[in-house]
């Protein structure tokens, strides 16, 4: 009800858990991140792309599964390797596999 009444008045509302991770973000130094499990600075998109490199499709299989051009899926690709710090493939098919997002069994 609460919620309702402060957007009623145009007012944002934040639930008390919302509300104290916030205040714990604004005092934390700036510049500071936090840790995220191995993985999560991926972006949706990347990590169907992730997903997909990992099963094996090449750049155009990847594109018309997912109506991208290839450019944009060489991209996602580029993006992923600077944030997993993979140099090739095999390095970019080790993370998928960390992150659960493939078996090693398939």
């Amino acid at each position: 009800m609460a919620a309702i009444q402060a957007l009623g008045r145009g007012e944002a509302f934040f639930s008390p858990a919302v509300a104290k991770i916030l205040l714990q973000e604004s005092r934390r130094p700036e510049g500071a991140q936090a840790s995220a499990p191995a993985g999560d600075n991926l972006t949706n998109r990347e990590r169907e792309v992730l997903r997909l490199v990992a099963e094996g499709r090449s750049s155009p299989e990847i594109a018309e599964l997912l109506s991208l051009s290839v450019k944009t899926v060489e991209g996602h690709r580029g993006r992923i390797m600077a944030k997993v710090e993979a140099t090739n493939v095999v390095g970019l098919v080790r993370h998928a596999i960390k992150i659960g997002l493939v078996s090693a069994d398939e």
